[in-house]
């Protein structure tokens, strides 16, 4: 067991000023008031002047460390998550990049056995930020809005491919940002809303107001209008598909529905 004390702890309820937390098995166990902490036992750390909160979740991490999620090697994806987790980030969906369809889908494979360890409950990079997912960026955008992606590699859909990463990421891609207005994304929508690898594990299309997880804002966005493209990041998961929105600030009607 380990306390730690003296700290000023954040908390969904507010702040604790000189508060304590007790560590138990890898596991918060309480958190309060310090008083009293001492004769809880174990291992204590003073935590004086320092401020104690949970973990940052980052679902758009490209690398770190000089690493990239597009090196496709195990050793680059440890390197990344030991450096996000020295800055405070315990959990993050490791982001692709837009490339060819052999570079995407090496980096596929690679970050989908990073997250499988954790899936059941083992850890891939012990002293490293949890590889929770997989986040898809691209190359299914608007090429006049690409933002940093490389604009030689944006394509349309192509349903092979899409199909080639759903398998290969088994289950894993938790994230995906397109372009909506672009050909073929109706069909992707309805590829990914569809049933993964032919087994019960299938992925339902809904929106609700305000759901979904937004993408970065693009570059030089034009004025807020109902024909402008528009970036959608839809969160993939085995209850819903979300969507959110990142350019422009009124994008096109949408309603997905199961």
């Amino acid at each position: 067991m380990l306390t730690i004390r003296n700290a000023r702890i954040v908390t969904p309820g507010g702040i604790v000023e000189s508060g304590a937390a007790v560590v138990d098995n890898g596991r918060f166990a309480a958190v309060g008031l310090d008083s009293g902490a001492s004769s809880l036992g174990g291992e204590a750390i003073d935590a004086t002047g320092l401020t104690l909160l949970p973990g940052f979740l980052d679902v758009h991490i490209h690398g770190g460390g000089g690493a990239d999620t597009m090196d496709a090697t195990p050793e680059s994806l440890q390197t990344i998550l030991r450096a996000h987790a020295r800055h405070g980030t315990t959990g993050l969906l490791l982001t692709t990049m837009t490339q060819s369809r052999e570079a995407i889908s090496a980096a596929i494979a690679c970050a989908a056995a990073a997250c499988r360890p954790v899936l059941q409950g083992a850890p891939f990079c012990p002293e490293g930020a949890v590889p929770l997912g997989i986040h898809l960026e691209g190359p299914y955008l608007c090429p006049t809005r690409a933002g940093a992606q490389p604009k030689e590699f944006v394509r349309d859909f192509a349903p092979d491919e899409f199909a080639e990463w759903l398998e290969l990421a088994d289950g894993t891609m938790r994230l995906m940002t397109m372009a909506p207005e672009r050909p073929g994304a109706d069909t992707l929508l309805r590829l990914a809303r569809g049933r993964d690898r032919g087994n019960d594990r299938s992925y339902r299309c809904g929106c609700r107001p305000g759901g979904g997880v937004p993408c970065c804002n693009q570059r030089r966005r034009r004025p807020a209008s109902t024909t402008a493209p528009a970036r959608v990041t839809l969160c993939l998961g085995k209850d819903r598909l979300q969507r959110g929105t990142s350019a422009p600030s009124k994008p096109p009607e949408a309603r997905l529905e199961p």
